[in-house]
């Protein structure tokens, strides 16, 4: 199929173009620095030549641009939808969430039922891959690294491709360059390549996990998988995304490829699939991360509803219960403050005011407990 609209190039760039043909046998021949490079390819017994523009100033860059995909759909008989799709990816490590239902033979999903949650989760997916590359916890709360959102509010949505229902991210990183050996063993990868491998290593330890925990009735290896890169976030962007539908006999499958300019691992294993039945024990592996792991850094914000005296003749100090909001739902939070705070909290609750703090907050029986509370000021004092 022959692309028509010129504007199809416009995003393509030299990168892109060199590190495909660097990788699918062609062989650069010459340069001319800020003008153009030759690259040869032994096609069918004849010697093909295709010319990357390097220089983005040319007046007609898109024709250039579109004899190279041109000539490359040719050699290889192929479409150049096709071989436009492969440059384009060709600097970026692609993310394929795929959905295998009944229903979706066809390359469709219900919109409601899965359509929505597919799309509008896979980012929380890829932000708790993230934030695990940055440091690993059973949960993250309101405050994620910077480093991850940065990430994620640089990744693309590609468009779908056919086959079950199939859902596609890229995530472009640098390319690799090679480099002298250094003192002290390998260079770090980039964020951006990190952040996929740590999604590839949650991925498979959810997978485990989930087995093992069917099996064995425990939690355990839930929490063994933290280290991996698996958290509660990561686990309920996974049983949001399989929506309502996926049942016994269905499949959240997730594959990735890494970058043309950035080769990794040959040997790896790239897939991983989340069978419907699976996704009980993870909801349950979610709710447990929650009760059990505190969240650090929590602002609590609220009403003094209870004041508690541990000593009626000594100083003012004991457990305070705040009326506030926890995950958005009301919650009463019991905090023990300093006889300095909890003096402050008794003149919060005569005036009715709001109350700020700042802590651990955990969960423990049926109750909610800030620990390490600091930071406590009334907010409202009119």
């Amino acid at each position: 199929m022959q692309i028509r609209d010129p504007d199809a190039f416009r995003n393509l760039n030299p990168q892109d173009i060199t590190a495909y043909l660097r990788t699918t046998g062609w062989k650069e021949a010459e340069t001319k620095p800020g003008h153009s490079s030759i690259w040869l390819k032994r096609v069918d017994a004849e010697d093909a030549e295709i010319v990357v523009p390097l220089n983005s100033g040319f007046r007609d860059l898109l024709s250039r641009l579109a004899d190279v995909v041109a000539n490359l759909a040719a050699f290889e008989d192929r479409s150049e939808l096709a071989v436009l799709a492969d440059l384009q990816e060709s600097s970026a490590d692609v993310i394929r969430i795929r959905l295998t239902q009944p229903d979706t033979a066809d390359g469709t999903v219900g919109l409601v039922d899965s359509g929505v949650p597919l799309i509008e989760n896979a980012p929380e997916l890829m932000l708790a891959a993230a934030c695990a590359a940055v440091e690993p916890r059973a949960r993250y709360a309101t405050k994620k690294p910077q480093d991850a959102t940065d990430y994620v509010r640089k990744l693309r949505l590609a468009q779908s491709e056919h086959g079950s229902y199939v859902l596609k991210i890229l995530s472009r990183v640098p390319p690799s360059l090679t480099h002298q050996p250094i003192l002290f063993g390998d260079t770090e990868e980039p964020f951006e390549r990190r952040a996929v491998q740590t999604l590839g290593r949650a991925l498979r330890a959810v997978r485990v996990a989930s087995d093992q925990a069917l099996a064995s009735g425990k939690f355990d290896h839930f929490q063994a998988a933290v280290k991996q890169g698996v958290s509660s976030n990561l686990c309920e962007a996974l049983l949001k995304m399989g929506g309502s539908q996926l049942k016994q006999g269905n499949e959240l499958v997730i594959s990735w490829t890494w970058a043309r300019s950035r080769p990794g691992e040959k040997n790896d294993v790239r897939e991983v699939s989340i069978p419907g039945d699976r996704l009980p024990v993870i909801s349950e592996a979610v709710r447990l991360y929650k009760e059990t792991t505190p969240q650090p850094e929590f602002e609590l914000r609220g009403t003094v509803s209870q004041l508690t005296a541990k000593n009626v003749e000594g100083p003012p100090i004991g457990p305070v219960t705040i009326n506030g909001f926890v995950e958005g739902s009301p919650r009463k939070v019991v905090v023990t403050l300093s006889e300095e705070d909890h003096t402050l909290a008794i003149e919060a609750y005569r005036k009715r005011a709001f109350i700020s703090c700042t802590g651990d907050l955990a969960r423990q029986g049926a109750q909610f407990v800030l620990k390490n509370p600091r930071h406590f000021i009334i907010v409202d004092d009119d």
